[in-house]
């Protein structure tokens, strides 16, 4: 008999990707071997019925809740999103105890950050929290010569707020105590060593198609928003630098091709001005999801020097075959290892650019390692990084998790002699 469980997913969507995308694919891979309540907001619900019922759908029942008018009227999109949230997260043991009669497990599923409470834990059920995770700050040499100082100060802000919540809300404290398993994103998210814990990482993608063929030219790839989170221009100098290596001639062999938006888009034109690199970087504005599906599988490598932790795009570059180059951090550095990538350490700020650079040029000088790093990737993503890894995963997690409530009702409530 199936196990049934309930998954607390604020955020889900199929037809978005980031947070809600991945929420829609967790609840999609749990369904296959179990039975699935999702609950989730009511502005999800049209987006979900639709779905379900144009596509093949999923087999989850879906139960929708949202915090009264009176105690919402002051959300208005992102803004007031956490507070809400932590409203929700109160209000919800309640309706599941009014809606639901049994159910062996709660996964909390979403916000996928570590420092916000679950209150889960209220109902008395075995508890599984994640995947859970946070961005490291950003190291200050990385935001103050490009970027204004606001975004320094934002950042910090934020930082601090995250070790409040970790250090002083009780709440975490008491979630962390009862959660059964963590799900953490990377090794940095691993805040309390002494909790049941399971690294797996929130993202993953399905296979691309092989009908593209990749570009003759040397062809790098940057995706993300312009903000100093993604570290854009980093890629911009670094690839400047690199082409600055090169002959007249081998620079019409390369690009770059830097896809996003955001406030800092004229700061990076400008940047590339400065640099000199019009002819070979171009910044493209955002793009359907099939179209930039079909940049990834044409491009030569991803150039992605992100200060976060997580990164969905690392994903789909290895999905493509395209070997990453990034930071050796806790997010796409944990993502990646050394027959597909390239990783640089944290360090000074033009050391690390010189290092961007050269693994850069090492890769346009030998074609035979791009080419055998371009094959590995795609086996690394299809031996790791599907969603149906995920699915696996959580299977694994839930069988565990009951088997160990089997044998902790066992001890305290043993069979007669």
């Amino acid at each position: 008999m199936k196990p049934t469980v309930v998954v607390v997913a604020y955020a889900i969507n199929p037809y978005k990707g980031s947070e809600d995308g991945t929420g829609w694919n967790w609840v999609k891979q749990a369904s296959v071997n179990n039975h699935i309540i999702a609950i989730t907001r009511k502005n999800n619900r049209e987006a979900i019925e639709r779905f379900q019922k144009e596509e093949r759908g999923i087999s989850a029942e879906f139960l929708y809740y949202d915090l009264p008018t009176w105690a919402r009227f002051w959300k208005r999109g992102s803004t007031g999103a956490l507070p809400y949230y932590l409203l929700w997260q109160l209000f919800i043991p309640l309706f599941i105890k009014k809606k639901i009669a049994h159910y062996d497990i709660i996964h909390q599923l979403n916000f996928h950050n570590d420092w916000t409470p679950t209150f889960s834990w209220l109902l008395k059920k075995p508890v599984i929290w994640g995947p859970i995770g946070h961005h490291t700050k950003i190291p200050k040499q990385f935001i103050s010569p490009f970027y204004k100082k606001k975004e320094y100060w934002k950042d910090r802000f934020t930082w601090a707020i995250k070790n409040y919540f970790w250090k002083i809300d009780p709440f975490l404290k008491i979630s962390r105590a009862k959660a059964k398993q963590i799900l953490c994103i990377n090794s940095e998210s691993v805040v309390n060593k002494n909790s049941a814990f399971d690294i797996v990482p929130a993202v993953a993608c399905k296979p691309l198609s092989n009908e593209h063929v990749k570009s003759e030219n040397f062809i790098a790839l940057s995706v993300g928003r312009f903000v100093p989170l993604k570290g854009m221009d980093i890629a911009i100098r670094s690839f400047a630098r690199f082409a600055n290596q090169l002959s007249k001639e081998e620079q019409k062999e390369i690009g770059l091709k830097v896809v996003g938006k955001g406030p800092y888009k004229k700061e990076l034109k400008e940047l590339i001005e400065q640099e000199k690199a019009s002819e070979y970087i171009e910044i493209i504005e955002w793009m359907p999801r099939d179209k930039l599906m079909e940049l990834f599988q044409v491009c030569s490598l991803y150039l992605f020097p992100s200060h976060e932790g997580a990164g969905m795009v690392v994903m789909e570059a290895l999905a493509a075959g395209l070997p990453v180059i990034c930071f050796d951090n806790d997010g796409p550095g944990e993502f990646i290892n050394d027959s597909c990538g390239k990783k640089v350490p944290y360090g000074e700020f033009e050391k690390c650019h010189n290092e961007f650079s050269q693994h850069l040029l090492d890769l346009f000088r030998d074609r035979e390692a791009l080419s055998a790093m371009s094959e590995a990737a795609k086996k690394h993503h299809r031996e790791n990084h599907q969603w149906e890894h995920r699915g696996q995963s959580i299977d694994s997690i839930y069988r565990k998790t009951l088997n160990n409530e089997k044998a902790r009702e066992r001890t305290l409530f043993p069979l007669p002699q």
